[in-house]
């Protein structure tokens, strides 16, 4: 009897020093071992996917700011039919979504909406306007920061636009190197109940909790969080599968730290903090946060940190709190995301530089690096397929 393929999509992002497409592996369950079947594009800069496998679709963000044909910013998502003999995939739609660089896709748990938030760009224009005294003035004005809500028809194309929630300052902000900075949303992650979704917020440091209202086709805003010090940048966020816990990552440090930070949460959006835990090795510097998966049963965190090129495997404790049991050192440049197998068993590491690293997950949750690796420039996103 043979068994089905497991097909490994890696989105390749053209951005500090990568090279742009998507590329198809095949990806062994039982050993760990991957090859690369084909590169399927190399036209444009692609970032988070995500797969509905009984429709056979593959959805992904075309990270970018500007559509050059359009004449306006905007990124769009794509959505590719998969041929499940093969991997390869078919343009099903492209629709634009009106703010630049999206850069996650979350479903609803029936696939009736779709949530699309948006990193967005502190480019700015100026405008002349003339204030209540009749006074001229230069008015700087920046990009929106937005995270859609789209409908879905049953054939899991996109239907409409339905909702836009901006996130924005009260007041100019500056970031971390002192330049100027807007809010960043840069996920949307459903939760088990399917209630809730959570953003993360890079350019104001909070987690905003989410709920779509169905009878006004909206996004309800239940609660804003602040996730650790300013300036640390939450990055992505993780639900325990069973339990009341939510996990966020920073992408940059404060004070030679970077942290996962632990909350629990009710089903009405209150938030509470945990613990927070740094994930930087003694003796190390980091400079950006990067991949974050949890275990399918919820017991490990696995936080992958740029500069000191480590993944940081903490435990989570019967509380919620967690505990780093090991750093595990990444080979290659810029890592930039990793991911679980579907079974658990084995974690993919991607950097841009283009190493591709395969960990065996040990008993205790550890990573144990194997001798299975691929190459592919601009590797950034991975996501898993099993026909």
């Amino acid at each position: 009897m043979n068994k089905k393929p497991l097909y490994l999509y890696m989105s390749l992002w053209g951005e500090h020093g990568g090279a742009p497409g998507l590329a198809l592996f095949r990806f062994d369950a039982e050993t760990g071992a991957i090859s690369l079947l084909r590169k399927l594009d190399d036209s444009r800069s692609f970032g988070p996917s995500v797969i509905d496998a009984e429709k056979r679709i593959f959805y992904v963000c075309n990270e970018t700011d500007l559509e050059k044909e359009l004449g306006y910013n905007t990124g769009r998502i794509y959505g590719f039919r998969i041929d499940p003999s093969n991997g390869e995939l078919t343009e099903l739609f492209r629709q634009e979504t009106y703010c630049p660089f999206p850069d996650y896709i979350g479903f609803s748990a029936d696939k009736k909406y779709m949530l699309v938030p948006h990193h967005s760009s502190a480019k700015s224009v100026t405008t002349i306007e003339r204030d209540t005294t009749g006074k001229y003035s230069p008015v700087v004005r920046y990009m929106d920061s937005a995270v859609d809500l789209f409908t879905m028809q049953e054939n899991g194309t996109i239907d409409e636009l339905v909702d836009v929630r901006k996130h924005s300052f009260s007041r100019r902000t500056t970031d971390y190197q002192g330049q100027v900075t807007i809010p960043h949303p840069h996920c949307a992650v459903r939760s088990p109940s399917g209630k809730l979704f959570a953003v993360c917020d890079k350019g104001d440091c909070h987690l905003y909790l989410y709920e779509i209202d169905r009878s006004a086709n909206r996004l309800n805003l239940l609660s804003r969080t602040m996730t650790d010090v300013p300036l640390s940048e939450p990055r992505y966020c993780v639900f325990h599968p069973t339990k009341p816990y939510l996990f966020v990552n920073h992408e940059h440090s404060a004070h030679g730290q970077m942290t996962v930070s632990a909350f629990r949460y009710d089903e009405n959006g209150n938030v509470t903090l945990i613990n927070k835990v740094n994930c930087v090795p003694q003796g190390k510097t980091a400079n950006c946060g990067q991949g974050l998966c949890i275990s399918p049963d919820g017991n490990r965190i696995y936080n992958q940190l740029n500069g000191c090129n480590t993944i940081a495997v903490l435990a989570v404790n019967e509380d919620g709190s967690l505990t780093v049991k090991q750093h595990a050192v990444i080979e290659g440049a810029k890592p930039r995301n990793c991911n679980l197998s579907p079974d658990g068993r084995f974690l993919v590491s991607a950097c841009l530089s283009g190493e591709i690293a395969v960990y065996a997950v040990d008993p205790d949750g550890c990573l144990t690096l194997t001798d299975h690796k691929e190459f592919m420039e601009g590797s950034a996103y991975i996501t898993f397929y099993q026909p």
